[in-house]
């Protein structure tokens, strides 16, 4: 007489190209003398409207045992899976979607110029992105990686996409060469505790106004170059890092065409400045840690607006020619370091601006 679905399949969300699965679907039948039958053998030749090939946010699917039918819905997501890895998507009607447990891995370029996608939250279960995984996701607009095993974002991964909002994991240890570069939506960000490296061009051209960066970090390549929003770049935690077999340094230019910062923090970890870090900005004054001991040839020389800088380092900071502007009015140095500062050949000659503090 009728047929009524009395539990749904345990898997209800596929990705494209899947097989049907029935497992965990129970119909219960009824006839016309009123008696009631439970059945969980439910045949695939059975069900009408299933097309994995399609994405879909509600895809209808129609149970027909003896010209009774009854129905439910999956979904079926706009991307591909081999064994437990994201291999590529297509362009869909999704503008949002949670990615299903048990994807360990994206593949380089799975996403790459999906122009659909505007909002991704990550399994726990992934721990590895490829390369360019979403590079030109030019919509995307938010990304939660908090739940993940993740230990790098790659290179390219989110460059050139309309990111404005990021979560990112505690497992996290390397930002890769041009990771976010071009976001130009994307206005703050907190790396976590344990990243120690930040790849080449990692932020160029983003639109980021403060980013918080964990003392944890030993290795800053030029990662900010030419970030013209960017104002605040600020060191927290108290944690540092134990991986002592990487350069711990701010490479040359890093923060080289930034104009408007005016608040720069060193994180712990540092202890080389490369060649001219920072250029033209609005940093008045700069507390460099105990941890830096080398400032490299012209290191903070063309920040012109530079006031006062404060060495902190219980040891005489060796630098190379013009670590400073000439225009600058105060370097504070440990009491007991004056006169060594005064006679260095790199110091001396700002030895009327050399005090304690």
């Amino acid at each position: 007489k009728s047929i009524q679905i009395k539990s749904q399949p345990t898997k209800t969300v596929y990705t494209l190209g899947e097989s049907l699965s029935l497992e965990g679907l129970m119909v219960e039948l009824t006839y016309q003398n009123g008696e009631k039958k439970e059945i969980t053998t439910v045949s695939p030749n059975q069900v009408r409207g299933f097309d994995s090939y399609k994405p879909s946010s509600q895809q209808s699917l129609q149970i027909l045992i003896d010209g009774q039918k009854s129905s439910f819905n999956i979904q079926v997501l706009p991307f591909k899976v081999i064994s437990n890895e994201i291999v590529s998507s297509v362009a869909s009607g999704f503008k949002t979607f949670t990615m299903p447990e048990g994807i360990t891995s994206i593949k380089e370029r799975a996403f790459f110029n999906n122009q659909t996608i505007e909002n991704i939250e990550f399994p726990s279960s992934l721990s590895r992105i490829g390369d360019n995984a979403f590079n030109y996701c030019a919509n995307l607009k938010k990304i939660d990686l908090s739940k993940t095993s993740i230990s790098i974002v790659p290179g390219g991964a989110f460059d050139r996409t309309g990111l404005e909002t990021v979560s990112l994991p505690s497992t996290l240890r390397k930002v890769g060469d041009m990771a976010f570069s071009s976001t130009k939506f994307l206005k703050e960000l907190i790396l976590p505790d344990g990243v120690e490296e930040i790849g080449t061009t990692a932020f160029t051209g983003s639109g980021l106004e403060k980013i918080i960066l964990p003392n944890t970090v030993c290795n800053i390549a030029r990662a900010f170059y030419n970030c013209p929003k960017l104002r605040s770049i600020l060191a927290t935690g108290s944690k540092t890092t134990t991986n002592f077999n990487k350069v711990t340094e701010i490479e040359a230019e890093c923060f080289n065409f930034s104009p408007n910062i005016e608040i720069l923090q060193i994180p712990e970890s540092i202890s080389t400045i490369g060649m001219s870090v920072l250029g033209v900005c609005k940093v008045k004054i700069l507390i460099l840690p105990t941890s830096v001991i080398f400032l490299d040839h012209n290191a903070f020389g063309n920040a012109s607006s530079l006031e006062e800088v404060t060495l902190k380092s219980p040891i005489k900071v060796k630098a190379s020619h013009y670590p400073l502007p000439r225009t600058i009015k105060k370097i504070k140095v440990p009491k007991e370091l004056v006169e060594a500062y005064k006679q260095d050949q790199y110091w001396k000659e700002f030895a009327a601006q050399i005090i304690a503090f």
